[in-house]
């Protein structure tokens, strides 16, 4: 008989935890963080489990992209929800941007779809209060 670990093992999905950046990774002073999160994601694994495996793994790298690429820092994943940091608010809103222009050019129809919700927030921010 498998081991708890073994069985967890076998059944949670490909999608690995971020590994938390080092804190002198994420930006100090005043930052933009930015939220996004996918609606009804919960409906779609029900119904499409296999494409959405595919789905998330193309979402994952989109924003990732558009994250990286404009000097962000993701600092938090839950599920298919990314929280980044930047140094700036107009680098905050080119990822934004940059991450919705490709997110819409990409076929999502195998799970009918999908609809990202982003928001942003501007703060002071110090190495203890991350």
């Amino acid at each position: 008989m498998p081991q708890e670990s073994e069985v967890m093992a076998t059944t949670t999905p490909a999608r690995q935890p971020d590994k938390e950046p080092s804190m002198l990774e994420l930006p100090t002073g005043t930052i933009t963080s930015l939220f996004t999160d996918i609606e009804g994601s919960t409906k779609r694994w029900e119904a499409y489990p296999d494409a959405m495996k595919l789905a998330i793994a193309r979402h994952d790298s989109i924003l990732r992209t558009a994250i990286e690429s404009n000097e962000g820092r993701v600092f938090k994943t839950v599920g298919d929800a990314f929280c980044a940091a930047f140094t700036t608010a107009p680098a905050a809103l080119a990822a934004a941007l940059a991450g919705q222009r490709e997110l819409h050019q990409t076929d999502f129809s195998a799970v009918d779809g999908i609809r990202v919700r982003r928001s942003r927030l501007l703060r002071r921010c110090s190495r203890a209060s991350v």
